[in-house]
């Protein structure tokens, strides 16, 4: 069968693209993964690859981000290196690391964590919702909690958050916004 070694700029690993269009990366003997990473022609998540079987190790747990967060990533020119500063997978769920949500104020701090609970919810899922009580937890974390205004801070930007009962999902301007407060967070 023939094959072509690929060395993107942008991989730390060649891969070797085989005839029939399938990916196998070529890696050191023992690698442990605990980023995003090209194989077997999708983005996963992972643990531990055997180099010489080329493909995960018995047991390791692969979880594959949906294409619509990659869609977000690419689209908006979000690096992996930029949105990992912002996301962490623990392995099961991925959590927001960001101490500074570069706002002062109540109301500024649960708007950036809207955004920011929206595209988690995106890695996790798909789709980019907002789960009031989970963000009312976040803003609590977070010191931002405005109880008496917390809906009607959320209200007032139907063009960036779009209500759906009791929740919210971010918009395509909504999901711009986070795209760029995912690149100031990680600069």
């Amino acid at each position: 069968m023939l094959a072509t070694v690929i060395n993107a700029k942008h991989r730390s690993h060649p891969l070797l693209v085989l005839q029939d269009k399938s990916f196998t990366p070529i890696l050191p003997a023992s690698l442990t993964l605990d980023y995003t990473r090209l194989f077997q022609g999708k983005l996963v998540r992972g643990q531990a690859i055997s180099a010489s079987a080329q493909t995960f190790a018995p047991g390791t747990p692969v979880t594959e981000i949906p294409k619509s967060a990659l869609a977000f990533f690419a689209q908006n020119g979000i690096s992996d290196e930029e949105w990992t500063r912002v996301y962490h997978f623990d392995g099961s769920e991925y959590q927001i690391i960001v101490n500074d949500l570069k706002e002062k104020g109540k109301t500024g701090r649960q708007f950036n964590l809207a955004l920011l609970l929206g595209v988690k919810n995106m890695l996790e899922t798909g789709s980019p919702d907002i789960p009031k009580g989970i963000l009312i937890d976040m803003c609590k974390h977070y010191a931002s909690h405005d109880s008496a205004n917390f809906s009607s801070i959320m209200k007032k930007q139907k063009n960036i958050f779009l209500a759906q009962g009791k929740n919210w999902v971010l918009t395509i301007p909504g999901q711009k916004k986070a795209a760029e407060l995912i690149k100031n967070l990680a600069s």
